[in-house]
């Protein structure tokens, strides 16, 4: 079995009279040049239409996604991988590479592009008039209520919360 590098090969011929010469070879042996991919997984699954020799694979995700675990196999041993693991997504384009280093040093890298949806929830958990009550009781479901507050109050502070942490609230 030959090692990457310099390997010593000895051919030994002995004569019939017993007189032996050793033939040396240097066989020197280049180190795999291959940086492909064996498998390419987001949360434990091959990402649709996995090919060695494609590098760009794009994926979306809905709003309530929170992050991908993409894994990576190597097709040579020798290989090594970086950019597996589990990641945040943000609301948009999320862009995460994937390299493959040879055992010659060659890479390629792998892009996993997930879009992820922005939220469409812009109700309330919450919403109060603090110098009196609101009818009907809040439900973030019910758009309309009514307050009655005494002739002497002139301003009335608004308490509200989005469900959505990324929701804006304005008119409070």
């Amino acid at each position: 079995t030959l090692n990457v590098g310099s390997n010593q090969v000895k051919v030994t011929v002995t004569s019939e009279s017993g007189l032996e010469n050793v033939y040396t070879i240097i066989v020197k042996r280049n180190p795999s040049s291959n940086n492909y991919l064996s498998n390419l997984t987001i949360d434990g699954t091959t990402v649709e239409g996995f090919n060695k020799t494609k590098e760009l694979y794009t994926i979306n995700v809905d709003s309530t996604k929170q992050n991908i675990v993409i894994g990576a196999s190597a097709e040579d041993s020798y290989a090594t991988i970086t950019g597996d693991g589990t990641f945040n997504l943000v609301s948009g384009v999320n862009t995460f590479p994937v390299v493959v280093k040879a055992e010659n040093g060659a890479t390629k890298t792998y892009s996993i592009v997930v879009n992820k949806s922005k939220s469409n929830d812009s109700s309330l958990s919450s919403l109060a008039v603090v110098q009196s009550t609101i009818s009907p009781t809040f439900a973030s479901n019910v758009l309309s209520y009514t307050s009655a507050v005494a002739y002497s109050v002139t301003n009335v502070d608004i308490t509200a919360t989005a469900t959505d942490s990324k929701a804006t609230i304005v008119g409070t």
